[in-house]
């Protein structure tokens, strides 16, 4: 049960860092320096009309066929594969518990959204 808290956790936590950091941007930079490779999703045209859109989806309309980005940028997804895959690595095969760690994973990412607000909100 204790496997329960600390995945739901990490659950909590990797939403966070893809969702709502620029974790994401900063390695497919890092990787494209790494590869020599071009991207139109890192350097948009300004006169581009996505040159706004945040990255995930900048990348997921550039590319429409790409099953990964699509399961990154969904949360809700995202956090149900982090959820399950978590549980296999510990040998947890009992279902409720996937979906508790689910369910705990979203309580968890919501509280931590509203920690790092007022966190934000106080320090300015």
């Amino acid at each position: 049960m204790e496997y329960l808290f600390l995945t739901s956790i990490t659950v909590a936590t990797v939403l966070y860092v893809v969702s709502d950091t620029s974790a994401p941007e900063e390695y497919y930079r890092l990787y494209c320096q790494v590869f020599k490779k071009e991207s139109k999703v890192l350097n948009p045209n300004e006169k581009e009309w996505y040159a706004s859109i945040p990255f995930l989806d900048r990348a997921v309309f550039l590319n429409k066929d790409n099953f990964w980005l699509r399961l990154i940028s969904c949360p809700i997804c995202l956090g149900t594969w982090v959820a399950v895959l978590f549980n296999l690595i510990l040998f947890d095969f009992n279902l409720l518990h996937w979906g508790a760690t689910i369910f705990f994973g979203w309580v968890f990412y919501i509280l931590l959204k509203i920690l790092v607000k007022c966190n934000n909100k106080i320090h300015e």
